[in-house]
């Protein structure tokens, strides 16, 4: 699947330029495994695990305590039932249907 903003139109993408952590950003959504993120659903389906296609990478939270703005990043995936870091859940943004968000569990 891609992840696409529903603001922006644009999608999650590696930044190729970046060294370990790999560095996430909004690219011009394209045909690249890049951009292709398989959703691991774990704990009874409200938590998602996403993992990129091309590197086997987990999408991470630089800053997980960061309320907003805390950069994204690729890293190897944890052990979800101790580390909840790289857990997400999907929600509706702003009410709009069909504009989902990928939230941070941060508790």
């Amino acid at each position: 699947m891609h992840l696409q903003s529903a603001r922006s139109g644009l999608c999650i993408d590696p930044l190729t330029e970046s060294v370990d952590p790999i560095v996430l950003i909004q690219y011009t959504c394209r045909n690249a495994k890049s951009q292709e993120w398989k959703d691991v659903s774990v704990i009874g389906g409200k938590w998602h695990w996403l993992m990129n296609n091309n590197s086997g990478l987990c999408m991470t939270p630089v800053d997980p305590a960061e309320p907003n703005g805390s950069k994204v990043v690729q890293e190897p995936c944890v052990d979800f039932f101790n580390n909840p870091i790289q857990l997400w859940a999907e929600f509706s943004a702003g009410g709009s249907p069909g504009a989902a968000s990928l939230l941070h569990d941060v508790a």
